[in-house]
């Protein structure tokens, strides 16, 4: 057996022996990667974020709203607080 297949005898060996453990840190870690993304998003959201982040239309917010979503208006823009929108859709199983 020439070295260079022995080397890759103990990489595969190696994989094979330790794949569940890397695929499990890696899962671990896409986890905590989801968990730090949904802490550090904004609190409130334009109207075109929440369309976005939430995959509703202008219609359905509107509709939201005249249900009785808060609106916060400053100055001429209008916005949307995150907590309230999720609070909106846990209340109405959207």
């Amino acid at each position: 057996m020439t070295t260079e297949k022995a080397f890759e005898y103990i990489a595969n060996s190696m994989f094979e022996i330790h794949s569940e453990n890397i695929f499990s840190y890696i899962k671990a870690l896409e986890l905590r990667l989801d968990e730090l993304e949904r802490t550090n998003k904004k609190s409130y959201l334009r109207q075109k974020e929440v369309f976005n982040e939430f995959g509703i239309g202008h219609t359905t917010l509107k509709h939201w709203v005249a249900k009785g979503l808060e609106e916060i208006w400053i100055e001429n823009r209008v916005y949307y607080d995150r907590k309230d929108i999720e609070r909106y859709m846990n209340e109405h199983r959207v």
